[in-house]
């Protein structure tokens, strides 16, 4: 994982595009999960710069919320802007070896036995071993407590019309980009929290969709899910300069990006982008060490 791409403004930018689109398909799940609940105790991974989890857990159900986010710098953006009595945020990556004994450790820091709510949006797909981290996580939900996952899923975007296929072929770059992560994460999600021994396992939604006449919602599809591909292939040909497909990749993206822009944009299309939003409960057991 390139560890400055999702730092820079621009990308901060487009992820609070992305937070807005889906703040309507996750705020009803969320809703769902905390109803007639208080005194709850959450862990945000992958909180970024603290906005969006601020924005979704401030409400009076939560007591404590700790997040945790990858980038030090982000990390510490969190803290500045948003760490008080409530609201904790940490340095931490989760694919490192001691993981679950530091999450222990700041659990034991703040006053949380164990997390009625774990909450992970676009992690998964970056990580070379997701089920690692599910079976870890199941670990440290209370009893009664819900796992919320939030994935890409591609195999279900589409653009109507699109008789050039255009939309399909950024897609391809989209699977192939290493920036990307597994754009099919999201399909993959009820299978793989079964073998991580979840239950209850509940596809709560599985597209963003604007259709004709959505003009505003389509830009905003269009930035957040296609904006930052020119920056990823240049810094793709930074990287790699002699790499023919990376080459390949800005020449078509040169040529077909505005006309994708305004396919996206036209009143008549309709378009869906794959978001899996999953929840699910743990159980007994779980592995804390």
């Amino acid at each position: 994982m390139n560890k400055t791409i999702f730092q820079d403004n621009q990308e901060i930018a487009r992820l609070a595009v992305q937070n807005r689109l889906l703040k309507a398909y996750e705020q009803p799940v969320y809703d769902r999960v905390m109803a007639g609940r208080s005194n709850l105790k959450l862990l945000d991974i992958g909180c970024n710069n603290g906005s969006k989890t601020v924005d979704r857990f401030t409400g009076e159900n939560f007591s404590r919320v700790i997040g945790l986010e990858y980038h030090p710098n982000l990390a510490a953006q969190a803290r500045q802007a948003y760490g008080n009595d409530r609201f904790t945020f940490y340095h931490c990556d989760v694919e490192e070896s001691g993981f679950a004994r530091r999450l222990a450790f700041l659990m034991k820091q703040t006053g949380v036995a164990a997390f009625d709510i774990i909450h992970i949006s676009y992690v998964l797909l970056h990580l070379k071993n997701p089920g690692a981290l599910l079976r870890i996580l199941r670990g440290f939900l209370a009893p009664g407590g819900r796992l919320i996952v939030v994935e890409s899923n591609d195999s279900v975007s589409g653009v109507c019309p699109d008789p050039n296929h255009l939309f399909r072929g950024f897609l391809d770059i989209l699977y192939r980009d290493p920036f990307s992560g597994d754009r099919d994460c999201g399909a993959k999600l009820p299978a793989l929290l079964a073998e991580c021994g979840y239950r209850r396992i509940a596809l709560e939604s599985a597209a963003i969709r604007a259709g004709e006449g959505e003009t505003q919602k389509k830009r905003d599809i269009f930035y957040a899910f296609f904006s930052y591909l020119p920056q990823d292939v240049l810094l793709l040909q930074r990287q790699e300069p002699r790499n023919d497909r990376y080459a390949a990749w800005a020449a078509y993206l040169e040529e077909h990006f505005e006309a994708l822009r305004n396919l996206i944009l036209d009143q008549n299309t309709r378009v869906s982008m794959g978001v899996s939003i999953v929840t699910c409960s743990g159980d007994e057991g779980g592995d804390r060490e």
